[in-house]
C-alpha cells in the first residue's frame, strides 16, 4: 500500500483509510468524526468491520472527489481550522467543494466559510459560469449570490419552446454545465421566469 499523504487526525486515533481522487492519494482519517458530520458517512460506513485506533482499515475508495476541495471538507470536519482557505477559492475549486459536499451530505457544514470563499465569484460572467456560480451558490448557502446570479441568467438567457434555458444561441444550459451542477436546473424557477422576460 502507499503512504499516506495527509494525516487529519494523530496516527495513534486514526481509524480509516480514504483514496481520493484520480490520483488515489491516500488519507487517515476519524470515521468518527464524519460519521458526526454527515447523514451519508454512517450508511456508507455500515457492514465495515469493528475499527481500531491506530489500525486503520481501507482503504474506501473516493475517486469522484478531487483531493484539494475534499482536503479542505476534511480539515473542517476534523477541526483543523488553521488549515482552511480564508481568502476567495478559484471557480473550479469552488465546483468541487459543492460536487463533494452534496455527494457526502455535508452542505451546512460549509456555510460559515462560504462568504469568504465567494468573493470573487461574480466577475466576468457568461452563460455557463452563471449557472455554476448559481448552484455553487445554493450549495454554499450564500443567498445574495444565488439571487445575483439568478439574475443575470434571466436577463441573458431565454426559455425555448421546450421549456429548457436557452443562451442567445440557442444552446441549451444543460448542454455547458458540468454534470453536478445540471441539479440547479430542477431546483429552480429559473425556466418560468427567464419565459417572462
Amino acid at each position: 500500500m502507499e503512504p499516506v499523504t495527509k494525516e487529519f487526525v494523530d496516527p495513534e486515533i486514526g481509524d480509516l483509510l480514504l483514496e481520493v481522487g484520480s490520483d488515489k492519494e491516500l488519507y487517515l482519517v476519524s470515521s468518527h468524526a464524519l460519521a458526526m458530520s454527515s447523514s451519508v458517512w454512517p450508511h456508507w460506513l455500515k457492514g465495515v468491520p469493528p475499527r481500531k485506533p491506530g489500525s486503520p482499515i481501507g482503504p474506501l475508495e473516493l475517486h469522484d472527489d478531487e483531493p484539494e476541495a475534499f482536503t479542505i471538507i476534511l480539515n473542517i470536519v476534523h477541526h483543523r481550522l488553521v488549515e482552511i482557505p480564508r481568502a476567495p477559492l478559484p471557480r473550479e475549486c469552488l465546483l468541487s467543494l459543492a460536487a463533494s459536499a452534496t455527494r457526502h451530505g455535508i452542505r451546512e457544514l460549509l456555510h460559515n466559510w462560504a462568504p469568504v470563499w465567494l468573493a470573487g465569484c461574480m466577475r466576468d460572467w457568461a452563460f455557463k459560469e452563471s449557472a455554476e456560480t448559481l448552484w455553487i451558490a445554493s450549495v454554499l448557502g450564500s443567498n445574495l449570490l444565488q439571487q445575483s446570479a439568478a439574475e443575470f441568467l434571466v436577463r441573458w438567457c431565454r426559455a425555448d419552446d421546450a421549456g429548457q434555458l436557452v443562451d442567445e444561441k440557442g444552446t441549451p444550459l444543460k448542454d455547458v454545465l458540468r454534470k453536478e451542477a445540471e441539479g440547479i436546473l430542477g431546483e429552480s424557477d429559473l425556466p418560468r421566469r427567464a419565459s417572462r422576460v
